[in-house]
């Protein structure tokens, strides 16, 4: 018989009872693995035994090196025996059969980076990498400041801010026919008509010095005629020299001016076609595919829409050719160059009030398709065109019937067919405009004539077709009168030039925003 020494203290009839069966249990067993136990009983009641307590003989029972466990059977054995229990291990880790517990290789940190390097996760493992080097910062040019944009940090205005430069020049009301164009230098380049009196009018530019136009070179022609300079069109080629189509309505010739420097300081003039009757109808310049200027012009004498196509950079040689005849044809013109290099030219048809293209079939367009986009009605009045991001003609224009802007967009080159748009119909919308192309679409400036406004608008299009747009009154003066010239900046933000009659100034809005609106 076995004995089992102990030395216990019950305190209560069910634990003596409990003890009674482990004794027996050890007994009948016959082990000999001596333990010391102790058993802690429920709250209120204690028990406590000392000494060496024989347990029974367990097959597979641990070393003295190895740790006990009691199996989901309740058996006693060795921890990760077939008696004992296991262990189960989590997320990036793992567990040997021994029952060591180590990181998963996937959630190891590599070991020895270089000093320049950074820990990187490729999608499978951390690795040691070397970062990209931190982007610098843009050279900014006086008057500027760092904005967040679209890409990134940018140079651009005051942020926030809509920026209105007014520049005053002459004694009456100038700047009332305007053009803009953006230099190779990335700063925008506008030239007018300055009317210094009722008698005298001169070719006008001014170039920006900085984004904001807050400063820049102002130059005016000095030849002798007296009004020179009447409705001007810039073009900018590669070479950064701006060339100026616009009238001498003094002598009735249509001349074509090439700047001399890129701040445009002064410049040389060709006439471009003689006794057109200078004092009506727009001229419009473009660069041909061969880097050279093509001009479209009305031809008052004759009632003719003409294309030239200068054959040198100066325009001292060119070829003429007639794109349309008829009562006002061409009054309102505007010429482009899409990707196939002949030219498109969006105009009015004066004796049937309607909105027509030319579309050149050849360098020289002295065969070019026409096709009227928009009738009845009085409409095509100031019609502006552009090449969308489609690479297909959009037009901007004036419906005066209805007293609306509206916007054509082309379905195929030669604008055969074309989706019409009403972008503002609100009061008496739409006349000088002008229109470029912007991220998302066309961007056109205009002129709000209704009852007792006389403000400059923009219309900030989401789409090719602007069948949605932004709307927004960029300068509400109530004196805003004459052409609107609209260029887009390298940073995306519209930059308009108009004139405003009260002070008599010429002005140029830098928007802070695509939308031209403040947050």
């Amino acid at each position: 018989m076995n004995t089992l020494p102990l030395s216990l203290r019950l305190r209560s009839a069910a634990l003596r009872t409990a003890l009674a069966l482990l004794l027996i249990y050890v007994w009948l067993a016959g082990g000999e693995a001596l333990a010391d136990v102790t058993i802690t009983p429920a709250p209120g009641e204690a028990v406590r035994i000392h000494g060496p307590v024989a347990l029974p003989a367990v097959p597979g029972a641990a070393s003295q090196a190895q740790a006990v466990c009691i199996s989901a059977a309740g058996q006693l054995g060795p921890c990760g025996a077939g008696g004992g229990g296991s262990y189960t291990a989590g997320t990036g880790l793992v567990v040997t059969p021994g029952g060591q517990f180590s990181i998963a290789p996937g959630y190891q940190l590599p070991q020895g980076c270089g000093s320049t390097q950074v820990l990187q996760w490729n999608g499978a493992a951390w690795t040691c990498a070397t970062p990209a080097p931190a982007p610098g910062l843009p050279a900014c040019q006086q008057g500027e400041v760092l904005r967040f944009g679209a890409g990134g940090l940018e140079c651009g205005a005051t942020p926030h801010i809509t920026t209105t430069v007014t520049v005053a020049f002459g004694d009456d009301a100038l700047g009332s026919q305007h053009a803009g164009t953006m230099g190779t230098d990335g700063l925008p380049l506008f030239v007018y008509f300055l009317r210094i009196d009722n008698n005298n009018g001169r070719l006008a530019r001014f170039k920006c010095a900085n984004r904001a136009c807050s400063t820049g070179l102002h130059s005016i022609n000095t030849n002798a005629s007296a009004f020179n300079g009447v409705a001007p069109s810039v073009a900018m080629p590669a070479d950064g020299r701006a060339v100026i189509s616009h009238r001498d309505a003094t002598h009735g010739d249509v001349l074509v001016s090439r700047c001399n420097n890129p701040g445009c300081t002064n410049v040389s003039w060709q006439v471009l076609d003689s006794n057109v009757d200078g004092t009506v109808g727009d001229t419009s310049i473009a660069i041909g595919a061969d880097g050279l200027p093509v001009v479209s012009y009305f031809h008052n004498n004759n009632q003719q829409l003409r294309f030239a196509r200068c054959t040198d950079a100066d325009c001292s040689a060119k070829i003429i050719a007639t794109v349309d005849n008829g009562a006002n044809t061409g009054i309102y013109n505007s010429i482009a160059v899409p990707a196939d290099g002949l030219p498109v030219i969006s105009y009015y048809d004066g004796g049937n009030t309607v909105l027509k293209l030319a579309k050149c079939n050849n360098a020289n367009c002295t065969a070019p398709t026409l096709h009227t986009l928009d009738t009845p009605g009085n409409v095509g009045l100031y019609s502006r065109i552009a090449i969308g991001h489609d690479g297909l003609p959009v037009i901007a224009y004036y419906d005066s019937t209805n007293s609306a802007l509206k916007l054509a967009h082309c379905h195929s080159a030669d604008c055969a067919s074309a989706t019409l748009t009403t972008v503002d119909n609100t009061g008496s919308v739409g006349r000088y405009l002008s229109l470029a192309i912007g991220a998302s679409g066309p961007v056109i400036s205009y002129i709000d004539s209704s009852a007792g406004k006389w403000d400059m608008k923009l219309a900030y299009c989401h789409n090719a077709d602007c069948s949605s747009a932004a709307l927004r009154v960029v300068d509400g003066a109530g004196q805003i009168d004459g052409y609107t010239a609209l260029v887009i900046g390298t940073d995306g933000l519209p930059v308009v030039a108009y004139r405003e009659v009260n002070t008599p100034a010429f002005r140029i809005t830098q928007c802070s925003s695509t939308t031209c609106r403040e947050p």
